[in-house]
């Protein structure tokens, strides 16, 4: 329904699959329903840093040490990074 919608607003032919993707990641950063914020312990991690000290640090540096400490990918680290900076999160 959201995709349709879309499609006929702006006149696009997006596939509904990129747009529930999209706003689910609207809706889990709290854009969709404004404060309502679904962090896991990462992405809370990366928001209290911030852009600024992550890039002293070295993004790649972090997103290593932080995968490293919670024993996941540091490829999935950075995704969430890339997310939360396109989404103005950090």
């Amino acid at each position: 329904m959201v995709a349709d919608v879309f499609n006929s607003l702006h006149n696009e032919n997006k596939s509904r699959n990129a747009i529930v993707k999209t706003k689910a990641a609207l809706t889990k950063y709290g854009l969709w329903n404004i404060g309502k914020m679904k962090l896991d312990n990462i992405e809370q991690i990366i928001k209290e840093k911030g852009k600024a000290e992550i890039q002293k640090i070295g993004v790649r540096e972090f997103c290593r040490d932080l995968s490293a400490r919670y024993g996941v990918s540091d490829s999935g680290v950075r995704a969430k990074y890339v997310l939360m900076a396109k989404y103005g999160i950090i």
